[in-house]
């Protein structure tokens, strides 16, 4: 009879150690996500083709047109930083400034002096604060942009003009 007393009572102190063991392995995960610091946050910001924009379709050489951005914020931490503009590789405006809250966005643009020719026009998000953790996602460029010239200054560009010099003869009856 003594021996299972003594069975029991340790069986007692078994479960009471697993159940403090459980307590104490919650406890500490507990304070590690909250005392944490939010060590678990991500960063996140995006750009796709389709958030770089232009307020002229079809340019001519010359013409001012607007190039627009819009940034995403997929993280779960505000985020400031900046956006570049280039074309063809080369930056055509000074950084434009970004501060996107959690699960918003931010629109940023500059004006951008056409020259005749075909443009690759990128946007690149740089200089973030905290920085991304996902930087695959952080730069677009948009393939072939064409700008026009326009000779004769009639506002139709000479690829669609059918009198490029405005001298009364088509192009063809010109050749």
């Amino acid at each position: 009879m003594a021996s299972q007393k003594n069975i029991q009572k340790q069986r007692s102190r078994g479960k009471k150690t697993t159940v403090r063991a459980i307590v104490l392995f919650f406890l500490i995960f507990f304070c590690f996500f909250v005392f944490s610091d939010r060590s678990l946050a991500k960063t996140s910001l995006s750009i796709n083709e389709k958030d770089v924009t232009f307020s002229e379709i079809k340019p001519l050489d010359g013409d001012l047109v607007r190039i627009y951005a819009r940034i995403f914020n997929y993280g779960d931490k505000d985020v400031y930083g900046y956006v570049l503009f280039s074309t063809n590789g080369k930056q055509i405006a000074s950084p434009q400034p970004i501060s996107i809250r959690i699960n918003t966005y931010d629109d940023v643009f500059i004006d951008w002096k056409a020259s005749a020719g075909t443009h690759d026009i990128g946007a690149e998000i740089s200089n973030l604060n905290p920085p991304d953790d996902s930087i695959e996602d952080n730069k677009i460029v948009k393939k072939d942009f064409f700008v026009d010239l326009d000779t004769d200054k009639d506002s139709t560009g000479n690829n669609e003009d059918l009198d490029d010099d405005n001298d009364g003869l088509t192009d063809k009856e010109e050749t």
